[in-house]
């Protein structure tokens, strides 16, 4: 009995250390990725002028994401997809796209970054590859046949390790602003 229990306890623990818990925002109560970062002595522009390049470098067309640019503002709004992926027969298939809306908002000394609006298309770009799954919120997936409630939880465990890493591309990028080697 005493094994049976140790037992149930570390596969409990296990599960624990490797389930993500996905950031809900107390305003809106859906999963938002957002934060504000200080960065001292950069000007409201210059964080703009930065953000901007982020996403010309990041993304293979800035033209295509970028939805706003309010330079006086210091807002730029953007659209972005993530490849979804589902795993059938034992290999990952591409699944649709991850849709979401990245905005940073600049002030003197720091900046703003909220992504959010996490939702499924069954669409690609190209061709229509299945049904519209929904949004990054439900607990189970729009499109039972593709995602059962365990794969529509693996997706976003995946979807939320690629969003953290855009974030962090992001932060990484940003925090780089003091140290531009404008002396060429």
């Amino acid at each position: 009995m005493k094994r049976i229990l140790f037992a149930l306890a570390v596969v409990c623990t296990i599960q624990q250390m490797f389930s993500q818990e996905l950031p809900i925002s107390e305003k809106t109560n859906k999963i938002s990725y957002e934060g504000v970062i200080n960065i001292e002595e950069a000007s409201a522009t210059d964080l703009y002028v930065k953000a901007n390049e982020w996403f010309a470098i990041t993304f293979n067309s800035a033209n295509n994401v970028i939805q706003m640019q309010d330079k006086e503002a210091g807002k730029l709004i953007g659209k972005g997809v993530i490849q979804a992926r589902l795993k059938q027969y034992g290999s990952l298939k591409y699944s649709g796209l991850w849709n979401y809306t990245l905005s940073i908002n600049t002030r003197e000394g720091r900046y703003k970054y909220s992504l959010t609006n996490i939702n499924h298309s069954g669409r690609d770009g190209i061709q229509y590859t299945m049904p519209d799954c929904g949004l990054i919120e439900n607990e189970k997936s729009d499109c039972p046949l593709y995602y059962s409630k365990k794969k529509w939880n693996q997706e976003k465990e995946r979807l939320n390790t690629e969003i953290k890493i855009i974030v962090n591309n992001l932060l990484e990028f940003m925090s780089d602003i003091n140290n531009e080697d404008d002396d060429w």
